[in-house]
């Protein structure tokens, strides 16, 4: 809290109550009443690059938020503030935006409804970013998705081929992986660049709904932004979505969301891209988390079981027979 005090001083802002923290992926926010107004306060995690970031996210976001869309946008209120830490030299990023009214929604509440929407909301945003025609600088900063795809398949690769890796995914999950990462790499190397551009977070905690409308009113952190075409953007989307619906069929899934997104795509592109990100993500959960916990985490079960009916990781018993 002491942080939040002192970039609340900072911005000379006088506010009556602090809410918090809400902790996403890549920052933490904080309910600011003041009284006027209520504001949202984004605390970013440090990372290499981050300010550019930022900038890029709010000046996308100040220009989207002017459009008549029928959803919010969060946009910034104040300038970028940077906090140093003088004893470690650590610099703390932070930035006031628009507070957007509502809840998020638990993965347990996805309702044919809500998945149409979320369809809907992406196309919408996808017109929107094209409305926008952004100046080349801008663009320029922004990341080809394709390129970021080559590079977490060539990561993927590399952790893959160690055996130490091998070895324990066999011994302590009972599986191997059987993917072709020349191949993949030579999938993605083959996508037609665009300079379209691209969420490329669209996930569950950065849709804000109202519950009792029961309809989309906000979209928040930009920070994955990037350029290419928007399969990339729909089929992220989609692993989310098939991951996150514990309770409804996977083709259902399927059909509500690409069906209500409305423009144009190339669905066999969407499919290639929904396996990749899917690998992705079981590369992510092996990564990052001890292979002894991983049953406990039902994400990962889900994502390793789909990759199991597709063939893409096999079994131990598989590989014997």
């Amino acid at each position: 809290m002491e942080l939040v005090l002192k970039i609340i001083k900072k911005l000379n802002l006088k506010v009556n109550t602090i809410s918090g923290p809400y902790r996403g992926y890549r920052n933490s926010n904080y309910k600011l009443v003041t009284q006027n107004e209520i504001l949202n306060l984004v605390i970013f995690n440090n990372e290499i690059g981050s300010i550019e970031t930022i900038q890029i996210q709010n000046k996308a976001c100040s220009e989207l938020a002017k459009l008549n869309l029928s959803f919010q946008i969060r946009y910034p209120k104040s300038r970028i503030i940077q906090i140093i830490n003088k004893k470690n030299n650590f610099e703390t990023l932070a930035c006031l935006y628009n507070y957007i009214e509502g809840q998020t929604i638990s993965w347990e509440n996805y309702t044919s409804s809500r998945l149409k929407q979320i369809g809907k909301c992406l196309a919408e945003l996808h017109l929107g970013f094209e409305a926008l025609n952004f100046d080349r600088r801008l663009l320029s900063k922004l990341y080809p998705q394709k390129q970021i795809c080559l590079d977490q398949t060539r990561e993927m690769k590399s952790y893959f081929a160690r055996l130490e890796v091998k070895l324990a995914m066999y011994k302590k999950l009972g599986i191997i992986l059987n993917v072709n990462f020349e191949k993949l790499e030579s999938l993605v190397s083959q996508i037609e660049s665009e300079n379209k551009v691209l969420h490329m977070d669209f996930v569950r905690g950065n849709i804000i709904w109202d519950e009792d409308q029961n309809r989309i009113v906000g979209i928040i952190d930009f920070e994955k932004m990037s350029l290419g075409k928007v399969e990339f953007d729909i089929a992220r989307t989609l692993v989310f979505l098939i991951i996150d619906s514990k309770y409804k069929l996977e083709h259902e899934v399927r059909e509500k969301f690409l069906a209500s997104y409305g423009n144009s795509f190339d669905i066999n592109l969407v499919e290639k891209l929904l396996i990749f990100y899917l690998i992705y993500d079981f590369y992510k959960f092996l990564k990052h988390n001890p292979y002894e916990f991983l049953g406990e985490n039902e994400h990962f079960v889900r994502t390793r079981d789909y990759l199991l009916n597709s063939k893409v990781i096999l079994t131990s018993i598989g590989i014997m027979t």
